[in-house]
């Protein structure tokens, strides 16, 4: 008979002998028997552990026992712990607490039995929310301490009552979250209490949110955002920047109130807001011309006009002065040798890129003259119709003059005949 004791548990097996009287016994042996464990499955510091061999003889003669080779006892310990070790925080009681200078320092501790851990620490003016996030260490189910929030309690009286409490499980720990709302100035006094016959280990530590930070919680953020689309490759500030596009470019002159800056500049100036038209049409002329993109001058100069409109008060002024950015990109554009569409054109012409450019000046001069007197004739009288009747009579006039000044067709030499005198 073999008899197992494991703390509270007992466990009893019976092997049947072997009566065959020879020399050469048989082994005697038990493998991967299931432990009965109803009585608890726990061995506590001073539990007996011990294995018993009985035997019963039914033979009136003379028995010898010997134990040959080695004997031994495997059993898997599934866990277990250092008491002693993890319970750190001994002495402190609610008689006889851990100080603590501030709360945010990390505490180790363990509740053993039914002990009762307690700590006290200062709250100053001005805190929102005081949140105590508790991880308590993996234990079996039957000593586990019950993972309810601190007893808090404020020198003088007035203690935070019902406190949110959320519970997380990260990497086989329980973390408690405890959050107390506007805590008053004072020194508390924070207690954990275990049951007897319990035990876990924990850590802790707590944090301060003061009014006027905002929220404390992702949950207070939401939202709507609309980004304007673009790429940014950026690298270190000794390396090459590039953007595509202006997207980038204009959050940031947004975020950095470019339009505002520049309203102020008008409004300290002696420029009459009116001439704000003639002057972002020149401006987006000449950008387009430089950069060789119409539509990155759009994204650029259309926040910016808006807002210098927006800075000086003028909203009457707002069309006028985001069509005049239009018409100067489109005709910086038109005109400019590194733009896409003009080496496109002169590339699908079979042309060279200046020839084609010299081509396309004379039809953006008149434009831009046409353009330039009607926004200032706008100025001048604050009248857009005005404005556009200047535009086009100053446009047919120069058509007509150039007509007249031109040669008829007829005077032209014929490029056919000329080609056959030069091949003959």
């Amino acid at each position: 008979v073999v008899a197992l004791r494991l703390g509270p548990s007992q466990n009893q097996w019976t092997i049947p002998a072997d009566t065959t009287l020879t020399q050469q016994q048989g082994r005697y042996h038990i493998e991967n028997e299931e432990l009965n464990l109803d009585r608890g499955r726990l061995l506590r510091p001073g539990n007996p552990v011990s294995l018993t061999l009985s035997f019963e003889i039914d033979q009136p003669v003379t028995w010898e026992l010997r134990l040959r080779s080695d004997s031994w006892l495997t059993l898997p310990v599934e866990w277990s712990a250092d008491v002693d070790s993890a319970n750190i925080d001994e002495p402190s009681s609610a008689g006889n607490p851990v100080e603590l200078e501030m709360v945010e320092q990390i505490q180790q501790g363990a509740l053993l039995d039914a002990d009762q851990d307690c700590y006290t620490f200062p709250i100053e003016d001005d805190v929102e929310a005081l949140t105590l996030y508790v991880s308590w260490k993996s234990v079996p189910l039957e000593i586990e301490q019950p993972h309810t929030p601190p007893e808090l309690i404020r020198e003088g009286g007035n203690s935070p009552r019902n406190p949110a409490v959320k519970t997380t499980y990260e990497g086989g720990e329980t973390v408690s979250e405890i959050r107390y709302d506007e805590p008053r100035k004072g020194e508390y006094l924070a207690c954990w209490t275990g049951l007897s016959n319990h035990f876990q280990a924990y850590s802790w530590f707590g944090r301060l949110s003061y009014e006027g930070i905002g929220s404390t919680s992702p949950s207070d953020f939401s939202g709507d955002a609309n980004w304007i689309s673009g790429q940014a490759q950026v690298g270190s500030s000794d390396e090459f920047q590039q953007f595509g596009g202006a997207g980038v470019f204009t959050l940031l002159l947004a975020l950095l109130g470019t339009g505002d800056f520049l309203g102020g500049l008008v409004e300290d100036s002696s420029l009459p807001t009116e001439w704000l038209v003639p002057v972002v049409f020149l401006v987006a002329l000449a950008m387009a011309f430089a950069t060789g993109t119409s539509w990155g001058s759009f994204g650029l100069l259309l926040p910016i006009a808006g807002g210098i409109v927006n800075a000086v008060d003028a909203p009457e002024l707002l069309l006028p002065v985001l069509g005049a950015v239009l018409a100067g990109a489109v005709a910086g554009d038109h005109a400019s040798p590194i733009s896409d569409t003009t080496i496109l054109s002169s590339t699908g012409a079979g042309c060279n890129v200046i020839t084609h450019v010299t081509t396309q000046l004379p039809y953006v001069a008149v434009a831009v003259v046409s353009a330039t007197l009607g926004y200032c004739g706008l100025a001048l009288t604050g009248s857009t119709t005005i404005g556009f009747l200047v535009t086009m009579v100053v446009g047919v006039a120069i058509m007509l003059g150039a007509r007249r000044l031109s040669p008829p067709l007829d005077a032209l030499p014929d490029s056919d005949h000329d080609s056959e005198a030069v091949s003959a």
